[in-house]
């Protein structure tokens, strides 16, 4: 008699094309929601901040083509945001094979800080074709976020706890609209569009760095239970 196929859902099995394994609070064997919390606070706080770097370049769009100094007008604004829709298109499918092959974590991970970067690259940008070359990239980047959050939930939930966490994390992309429109439309009133860009990416970066720094050590706790898992489920 064949033994039944593991799931991918239990402790120490690896998930379809990841090296990732099923934590054990995951697991029936005893549920470990501290891990789980902290993974969705990292996961929340790193979507909305890609976000607010999706929306900083629209956001600062009345002022760059208020911009003396680029003689950038309506027509040329919409050329640059429509090039940004095709960054998103191409960063759907970039993002989602990306995220089998390497991981929700590096996938997430390298999405974020590439979106900082191209914000802050388009702030230093002063021609038609900068702004559209960097707006592309960073919301190529940007995209790579939601199939990543998959992965990652993929590997931390049971499938039963899919519906409500994917519903935590939703709002997510709403609260970075938030801050984006008040709080970066609030610094344009004050201060230069340049500025208020590189606020926004170097806040990205900082981001990224912690998102990295929190699921790597989330990663370590749900090794470290794994192993206590399997020498205390393992033959006598």
């Amino acid at each position: 008699m064949t033994e039944p196929k593991p799931s991918p859902y239990q402790v120490g099995v690896p998930t379809p094309g990841s090296n990732v394994t099923a934590p054990a609070a995951a697991s029936d064997g005893g549920i470990d929601r501290r891990h789980q919390v902290m993974v969705i606070v990292s996961m929340y706080t790193g979507y909305a901040m890609f976000m607010v770097l999706r929306m900083a370049p629209p956001v600062a769009g009345a002022a760059i083509t208020a911009d003396p100094n680029l003689g950038i007008d309506i027509g040329d604004w919409g050329r640059i945001l429509a090039m940004g829709t095709i960054g998103a298109l191409v960063g759907k499918l970039i993002g989602g094979y990306a995220a089998d092959r390497l991981g929700g974590r590096l996938t997430f991970t390298i999405g974020l800080l590439v979106t900082a970067i191209g914000v802050l690259a388009f702030a230093m940008s002063s021609a038609v074709w900068m702004f559209q070359v960097t707006f592309f990239l960073a919301l190529m980047a940007k995209s790579f976020g939601w199939p990543s959050m998959a992965k990652i939930i993929e590997t931390t939930f049971r499938p039963n706890e899919y519906g409500r966490v994917w519903g935590i994390l939703a709002t997510s992309s709403r609260i970075g609209t938030l801050i984006a429109t008040l709080l970066l439309g609030g610094l344009l009133a004050i201060i230069s569009w340049q500025t208020t860009l590189y606020i926004a990416g170097t806040a990205g970066i900082v981001i990224t760095v912690y998102f990295a720094v929190s699921q790597r050590a989330t990663a370590e706790k749900n090794r470290r239970c794994n192993a206590k898992q399997r020498r205390r489920t393992g033959p006598k």
